[in-house]
């Protein structure tokens, strides 16, 4: 729901993409707003919404927001195997690196003087 409101503020009274709009101080969202609030419990909240919308509860301007994120990180792991099994194998070299730098570590006498960054 809060996409929802926060996309149609965005969109319909300020006309600006949701990701970067400020309507901080804006006496028009404000009274958008107050028109919603002031209903409280008087009325059912999906019949609220939609008039105030125009759209039933819905996760459409959520999907919409990230849109931009979802398209980088396609193409950051452009190429990258997806799944479980990779995760797996991935862990599974994890721990064994793991086990073999704490056995290095304990043939030096482990000084206590790690680097960790």
């Amino acid at each position: 729901m809060k996409f929802q409101l926060h996309d149609y503020i965005a969109r319909k009274i300020l006309h600006q993409p949701p990701q970067s709009c400020n309507y901080a101080g804006n006496k028009e969202v404000g009274k958008w707003l107050y028109g919603i609030l002031e209903k409280g419990g008087t009325e059912d909240w999906r019949k609220v919404l939609k008039e105030a919308t125009g759209e039933d509860l819905s996760t459409r301007a959520m999907v919409d927001y990230f849109q931009p994120l979802m398209a980088w990180l396609e193409e950051q792991n452009k190429g990258r195997k997806i799944g479980w099994e990779e995760d797996k194998k991935q862990s599974q070299e994890e721990k064994e690196r793991e086990e073999r730098e704490h056995r290095e570590h304990e043939e030096t006498g482990g000084s206590g003087g790690e680097d960790n960054g």
